[in-house]
């Protein structure tokens, strides 16, 4: 009878603490994540030929919830089939990651001008890293608001 007893207790415990895990699980909502709804690139700028280019990140607030993100002169493949961006969150760290499809034997440089735009921003502070392929070239923090308007060198 005894262990009976501690039997049960046992499980009760343990649907207690799976049921706990399962609610608190239950309230991150990961449909509030930013959410990437638009890429676009100018072709290879063959003019640009200076040693040092400037390059550099500009964030815009296009509404409540669009953030508008454009890289200015990013180094990428000269050839590319397409300029895609890819956007991860991590908590309140926001991870922009631009890259080429690049058919084989392709290996020159050009720059471009990439812009993207993301919806279901929310108005709080975020710490965004900026990354061509996995080489990060900027990381910079604002407070996503009507208004923002930022522009980061990229050294």
């Amino acid at each position: 009878m005894k262990s009976k007893i501690i039997s049960i207790g046992w499980v009760a415990i343990l649907l207690l603490t799976t049921t706990f895990a399962c609610k608190e699980n239950e309230s991150v909502d990961l449909s509030m994540n930013p959410v990437l709804e638009s890429v676009s690139s100018t072709s290879c700028k063959e003019t640009v030929k200076a040693a040092i280019v400037e390059s550099f990140v500009e964030l815009k607030a296009m509404n409540n919830e669009q953030l508008l993100v454009k890289y200015i002169n990013a180094e990428m493949n000269c050839c590319p089939q397409t300029i895609l961006t890819e956007v991860k969150q991590n908590e309140s760290v926001l991870v922009i990651r631009f890259f080429e499809e690049v058919p084989n034997g392709c290996k020159c440089n050009c720059y471009y001008d990439v812009t993207t735009v993301l919806k279901q921003m929310q108005k709080k502070a975020y710490k965004a890293e900026i990354y061509i392929r996995d080489e990060k070239k900027a990381e910079l923090s604002f407070d996503f608001a009507p208004g923002l308007d930022v522009k980061h060198t990229i050294k």
